[in-house]
């Protein structure tokens, strides 16, 4: 009897890779500018300017902007002028000022966008300032005092800050007259002391022997 034959078996074919879609990169994100702004340092806004008759302007913005100053009183037609901050966004100029109320329009602006930041002051100019006076009345340059605590007097303006030696303080009433009580050491003292009112700066110096007494 012959021996039957197998029959094949059927080789499995493989099921074909599906090809993955590639994914879509996402465009860029578009940068977004920085917002253009303004800070002012100085002046303040109402500040009362003495002395030569500009002030000194000075402040921020984003680097390399250009600042317009616009400025204008009722004794003079409106002016301006330009400057360019730098890479720090740092700016200073000086702008002239004319007897009275000056308007003052600072605008900063970039080239990159259309972007704008402004900001406004009014400042009174009342021209130049009387100097300083400070006078040290008692006791007399080259004096000498036979008792080491010491009473100075002196007077300047009313509203000055007084400063004896650098450290002590002394006070002026609505006059402008002060006292300072101190103490001297045993020989030349000198005493130097300063009043400062604002911008303005005034010195005196006196020279005092203490000599206590022998008796």
């Amino acid at each position: 009897t012959p021996t039957p034959v197998p029959a094949p078996t059927p080789t499995a074919i493989p099921a074909p890779t599906p090809t993955p879609i590639p994914t879509a990169t996402p465009p860029l994100p578009t940068p977004t500018p920085a917002l253009q702004f303004l800070d002012v340092d100085q002046p303040e806004n109402l500040d009362t300017i003495h002395g030569p008759p500009w002030v000194d302007v000075s402040g921020s913005t984003l680097p390399w902007s250009f600042v317009e100053i616009t400025y204008a009183s009722g004794a003079q037609a409106e002016r301006d002028l330009r400057v360019q901050a730098d890479g720090s966004g740092d700016f200073s100029t000086q702008v002239p000022l004319a007897g009275g109320i000056n308007v003052v329009e600072i605008t900063s602006y970039h080239g990159a966008s259309d972007q704008q930041a402004r900001q406004f002051l009014q400042l009174h100019y009342t021209g130049t300032a009387t100097p300083l006076e400070l006078v040290i009345i008692e006791p007399e340059d080259g004096a000498t005092i036979p008792n080491r605590v010491l009473t100075l007097v002196g007077k300047t303006a009313p509203d000055a800050q007084v400063v004896i030696n650098d450290i002590i303080p002394a006070h002026p009433d609505e006059e402008g007259r002060w006292e300072a009580t101190m103490f001297l050491q045993r020989g030349l003292n000198e005493i130097r002391v300063t009043a400062t009112l604002e911008s303005q700066t005034a010195n005196a110096t006196i020279n005092i022997e203490y000599e206590p007494d022998q008796g």
